[in-house]
């Protein structure tokens, strides 16, 4: 027993090399488990509390238009988006080799709100206005925005800043965004057997910092 704690210590206090090469979509998920592992009960936690608000969310969307329904669903978007933010922290702390508690990823989020709104906000005006307009293909906007909330959380840019720093950071990148979405949809079709369930939802919440890992990628090989 005591062997295998000190395995399990020595696995997740591990330091996430740099890439420095791209090792393709498949390949980048060790990258996300061993930084999503350096914070797991932060993670958990986080993840719990996202369930619970999403069910209480359902629950209430069930209920007659009401004051107290608007005032509901108002208050659970709010937590959404903190929960998303205390998120994106974790993730951005684990490629850092960083461990962070609970406490620490949920404090400062108030100085990150506004932007990470109002970014998400024009990202998707943006992908929206493409795809309607057709002036640039939403297929080709749509990943070249996706570092906009990295950038205002580990850069604490402004919106409009974030978005446009995305857009240069991703040139030439594209690829590498819609291999990592193509393997989270490989990976999620083990739920089509009852079977498989676990292990797509293993599989997804340890890939769930794949993005991060392709953001450090870029900040550090420019």
């Amino acid at each position: 027993m005591a062997q295998q704690t000190t395995t399990k210590t020595a696995t997740t206090s591990a330091q996430l090399p740099k890439i420095t090469e791209w090792p393709g979509a498949f390949g980048i998920y060790k990258y996300s488990k061993q930084a999503i592992m350096r914070n797991i009960n932060t993670f958990i936690v986080l993840i719990v509390i996202s369930t619970i608000i999403n069910l209480l969310s359902n629950t209430i969307g069930g209920s007659k238009p009401s004051l107290l329904l608007f005032i509901a669903t108002v208050i659970s978007a709010l937590l959404s988006v903190v929960i998303s933010i205390a998120l994106l922290v974790v993730y951005l702390a684990g490629i850092s080799n960083k461990q962070i508690s609970v406490s620490e990823a949920l404090n400062g989020i108030s100085k990150y709100f506004v932007n990470y709104v109002v970014a998400s906000i024009v990202a998707g005006a943006a992908a929206l206005a493409s795809f309607i307009l057709f002036i640039i293909p939403a297929f080709f906007v749509i990943p070249r925005l996706v570092f906009t909330p990295f950038l205002v959380i580990d850069k604490n840019l402004g919106a409009l800043d974030a978005v446009q720093t995305s857009w240069n950071m991703s040139k030439g990148h594209v690829g590498k965004v819609y291999g990592i979405l193509g393997a989270t949809i490989a990976m999620s079709l083990l739920a089509l057997t009852i079977i498989g369930i676990p292990f797509a939802i293993y599989f997804v919440f340890m890939y769930g910092a794949a993005t991060a890992v392709l953001y450090n990628f870029v900040s550090t090989n420019k």
